[in-house]
């Protein structure tokens, strides 16, 4: 039984995709951990001075630490108001954070290290600091993960072999921190999954499965910018289902879900490369985009309209077809050729123009509009 939830856990693990999206929300929530754990940090120190008044040395490093700590927690919540690209060029400031914390751990660690040595006791790591590092600790990848935990493991058993430490202390150690990175695996990984689930929430059409209107459009601008750079052309479709109110009307609205469904799976087999970009753009409306040449556009549309007219879904008093038809619209913009600062609000106005004039020229056919020079 343990067998079978250690294999789902570790096929979850592995289905977290690192994606540019995914780690703009993993950046930003560190952000959040470091004004958290800043502020956790201080107040321990405050209450270990409490402890110390007749250890001058020991105030003084906690009164340094708590300085320390309120700059980080000051700095943290000024970039969390921040943008997200500003929250992603902020990586110094995170990795400095866990820089600083772990050498603020040091001397608790000596401490623990002195008080085995004196007393025989076995106590490694001191364990409320610990437990606030596993907990608060920043989403990293495993790779990250295990990296920062053997650099807290090599700096304990560093001092402990200057302090001849007993065995078992060495013992201990490794336990807590084997114990500690996989906490801090399961721990991360089930906020990423959880991520990722509100990602699609948010980004997905509860219909179609395909993207929304808003995630689409995210998808297509980061797409854009690419192509931009590599000087690689980009088409922009739109495709929009011919007298949908019409088939609505005569089977109902679960039957036009379905027919929305089917349209989606016929867009879906036709650009299927993860490239490609499909979305819902607004009620029977769908926005597409990959990157190929206008005659690899052409035949992506042809292809398109095939495979829908070949669906066969079947409408009664449909002025142009006894079949569920659409119509498409296209541009092509091809960074050699148009050298201005084209933007995409406009390349989708012009995919959605040449849509309404393969609609007002009769349904159930494909037109393609050039961009113009400064659209």
């Amino acid at each position: 039984m343990r067998g079978d939830a250690l294999s789902i856990l570790l096929r979850k693990i592995k289905s977290v995709e690192f994606t540019p999206e995914l780690m703009q929300y993993v950046h930003k929530l560190n952000i959040i951990r470091i004004s958290f754990a800043s502020a956790v940090v201080v107040l321990f120190q405050i209450f270990s001075v409490g402890f110390a008044q007749d250890k001058p040395t020991h105030i003084t490093a906690s009164l340094t630490i708590s300085i320390i700590g309120i700059a980080y927690f000051i700095g943290s919540i000024i970039l969390s108001k921040g943008s997200i690209q500003k929250i992603k060029n902020s990586r110094l400031f995170q990795m400095s954070f866990w820089i600083v914390m772990l050498f603020a751990m040091i001397p608790y660690f000596a401490r623990d290290i002195a008080f085995a040595v004196e007393s025989g006791y076995v106590k490694p790591i001191n364990l409320t600091l610990y437990t606030i590092a596993v907990i608060t600790f920043p989403v990293f990848t495993i790779a990250k993960l295990s990296t920062i935990f053997t650099l807290v493991f090599i700096v304990n058993i560093s001092i402990a072999l200057t302090r001849n430490a007993p065995l078992g202390f060495y013992v201990d150690t490794v336990l807590v921190s084997v114990v500690g990175l996989v906490t801090a695996i399961i721990f991360q990984y089930q906020n990423l999954l959880t991520i990722c689930k509100l990602q699609l929430e948010i980004r997905i059409d509860g219909l179609t499965g395909i993207l929304n209107r808003r995630a689409g459009i995210e998808k297509l601008e980061t797409t854009f910018e690419l192509c931009k750079r590599s000087l690689e052309p980009i088409a922009v479709f739109m495709v929009d289902v011919d007298f949908f109110k019409h088939y609505n009307d005569t089977f109902g609205h679960i039957k036009g879900d379905m027919a929305l469904k089917n349209v989606s799976s016929a867009i879906k087999s036709v650009f299927a490369r993860s490239t490609d970009m499909i979305c819902r753009y607004d009620g029977e409306e769908f926005l597409i985009s990959a990157a190929c040449t206008e005659e690899e556009a052409s035949k992506s549309a042809k292809m398109l309209l095939s495979t829908i007219l070949g669906m066969q879904m079947k409408v009664p008093g449909n002025p142009i077809s006894d079949v569920l038809t659409v119509s498409i619209g296209y541009t092509v913009y091809e960074p050699v050729k148009n050298h201005y600062n084209a933007d995409i609000s406009a390349i989708i106005d012009k995919a959605d123009a040449a849509m309404y004039e393969a609609k007002n020229s009769g349904r159930s056919k494909i037109v393609s509009l050039p961009l113009n020079e400064g659209a």
